[in-house]
């Protein structure tokens, strides 16, 4: 699958076969996270794979019991460690607009890891609505101890074809792409 096929044909899929995902697949997905662009390469991401009927039925409970949790095949928790990123190596603490660069970072390896997925015939959803407390239990990482921070879980299988539906629409152009300032239409 071609890069831009890949872009303008994923979806959000939250509706799985039962079928195991293989290990090497899941090795490929992860290393798309790991080679996503991140300010002054600090790569401030971690991936947790959690495979385990215990623990997925924990991070179901966590994310208000979302369906897709609990039947998808693998979830990969997404984490990062905020000071292992550029601004805290350059800048320190002293502030500013571009204190939060660590979540841009691993926003690019959630989509190079969904856009993976989708090139190699599975199914995933983002999921970004939890209780993070559960999960640090799942990780086995206590929040008031360590600087690790939950982004989102991907849940990743095999898609039902039955109850795949169509890719959801877009907002029009001409409310989201702009020439020089905004409100210029791009034309």
């Amino acid at each position: 699958m071609e890069v831009i096929e890949g872009i303008m044909s994923r979806r959000s899929v939250r509706n799985f076969i039962k079928k195991k995902v293989e290990k090497k697949k899941i090795d490929i997905i992860l290393e798309a996270g790991r080679r996503a662009p991140s300010a002054g390469n600090r790569q401030p991401w971690r991936f947790i794979v959690v495979r385990d009927p215990k623990n997925k039925n924990k991070l179901y409970n966590a994310t208000w019991r979302q369906p897709w949790i609990k039947n998808a095949d693998t979830l990969i928790i997404v984490a990062a460690n905020p000071f292992d990123s550029w601004e805290h190596v350059r800048y320190g603490d002293i502030g500013g607009d571009w204190k939060n660069i660590y979540l841009l970072d691993v926003g690019a390896s959630i989509e190079n890891m969904l856009l993976a997925a989708h090139s190699l015939n599975l199914g995933a959803v983002w999921v970004g609505a939890m209780n993070k407390l559960p999960v640090f239990e799942v990780i086995g990482e206590h929040k008031k101890e360590k600087r690790l921070e939950i982004i989102s879980i991907i849940a990743i299988g095999y898609p039902d074809p039955k109850k795949l539906g169509k890719q959801t629409s877009r907002k029009n152009k001409k409310d989201l792409f702009f020439s020089e300032k905004y409100g210029n239409v791009w034309r």
